[in-house]
């Protein structure tokens, strides 16, 4: 299913900065600090940035898990607006413009957030739009009696930095984006599903990653496996003999899709189960069982079974990949959260998630698998062609099973 583009409500009579003759992309940007007039919207920064540039985000905080600063890889126009959405509540909004965006597609990509974080992300090769979901930092402490915060985390802020960054998208290169994107991980994955159930005029594609769904049920988890354990140096916190215990249960699992590897394949044994979605089987912090539930409920709402989702709907469980990144398998399938710098001269972008999904969208060319790859030190140590659910990655038996090849889909389901 092709999510329709929502171009109506964006495109409000802006003076398009291209028809200005002659002048330069750097001074085209430079001119939207007066020039961009969007309602409840105040443009903070507006600058060139050419290829190359070690970029900091203001308002980072010192969270290993949020980037807080991104090298540009082309020349774009960064627009920093603070949008307005109550008396006592903003969305701050990162709008990144490349230079050659009408040669390649005309098309923007929404990026989502990840936690509690309050980052602004962004994506090379599309105008992206990233926000700081409404509010600074990484914890909790922003919401307490602000309703209107929480309101913005919940879904407003996406919804208002997807309408103003398309606006500016508009008014920068005077033409009308050809297809819209979305793409984030856990946080982002939930806000990924929001907007395909409360607003799928919005994109024409979503990719989801290990969406935070079930938000009370996962913090209760949390709190429960807190009260068992505490704190890391706790008496009660798993030590050397009990973690060894730990790996020893998880190796009686290992060897279920034909090969030892030390990635379990089906960690569950689950009967398993567009908007593309997936969930890396290894994450620890939001159960993959939430995804497999996720699908099993819209396949029972809408009374469909998986051939008729995957007409629209496609979900991809990845072996050996922790939260949205990092994990002993081939978990690097150039989604969010993965762009690292050892990834980026190895992993050819047309194989990534992303474009999957746009050739699923431009083109008709569903996926059937995900590319995943291992990186170690920027070589690509193993591959694995992940299956769409709910088929199964299997071991053929013989070949190197770092190899993509050795590895097969097949439609057996284990009990």
């Amino acid at each position: 299913m092709k999510l329709s583009s929502f171009l109506g409500a964006l495109l409000p009579i802006f003076p398009s900065t291209l028809a200005l003759p002659n002048i330069s992309f750097e001074s085209r940007c430079d001119t939207l600090k007066g020039g961009f007039n969007h309602s409840n919207t105040k443009v903070l920064v507006a600058a060139y940035v050419p290829a190359g540039t070690n970029l900091a985000f203001l308002g980072s905080v010192n969270d290993t898990n949020c980037l807080q600063y991104v090298i540009s890889r082309a020349d774009v126009c960064r627009l920093r607006l603070n949008v307005t959405t109550s008396s006592t509540s903003r969305v701050v909004v990162e709008v990144f413009m490349p230079v050659d965006w009408s040669s390649k597609g005309k098309r923007s990509l929404m990026v989502g957030n990840a936690g509690l974080g309050g980052l602004a992300a962004n994506s090379l090769g599309f105008a992206a739009i990233g926000h700081d979901n409404g509010h600074p930092g990484d914890t909790a402490k922003y919401f307490l009696n602000r309703p209107e915060v929480i309101k913005d985390y919940v879904w407003r802020a996406l919804r208002e930095a997807r309408i103003a960054g398309k606006a500016a998208i508009h008014s920068f290169y005077g033409e009308v984006v050809q297809n819209s994107y979305y793409m984030g991980c856990s946080t982002g994955g939930r806000q990924g599903l929001e907007a395909a159930q409360e607003f799928p005029g919005d994109y024409d594609g979503i990719v989801s990653g290990a969406p935070a769904i079930n938000f009370l049920g996962i913090i209760a988890q949390l709190a429960k496996i807190f009260k068992t354990t505490g704190t890391f140096g706790a008496l009660t916190f798993l030590n050397k003999d009990q973690w060894a215990r730990v790996r020893m249960t998880l190796d009686q699992c290992d060897g279920i899709a034909g090969v030892v590897d030390g990635v379990l394949e089906y960690p569950m044994k689950n009967n398993g189960t567009k908007l593309i979605m997936y969930h890396g089987l290894h994450d620890s912090f939001i159960s993959s069982e939430n995804s497999y539930n996720y699908y099993d409920s819209v396949s029972r709402t809408m009374e469909l079974p998986s051939q008729k989702l995957d007409e629209f709907y496609r979900f991809f469980p990845i072996p050996g990949l922790e939260h949205c990144y990092s994990g002993s398998g081939s978990w690097n399938i150039g989604s969010a959260s993965q762009n690292t710098p050892d990834s980026a001269s190895v992993i050819d972008s047309s194989d990534s998630v992303l474009m999957k999904m746009v050739d699923w969208v431009e083109k008709g060319i569903a996926p059937e698998v995900l590319t995943g790859r291992k990186i170690v030190n920027g070589v690509v140590v193993a591959e694995k062609n992940h299956c769409k659910y709910p088929s199964q990655n299997t071991y053929k038996g013989v070949g190197n099973p770092s190899l993509a090849s050795s590895w097969e889909c097949r439609h057996n389901r284990l009990a």
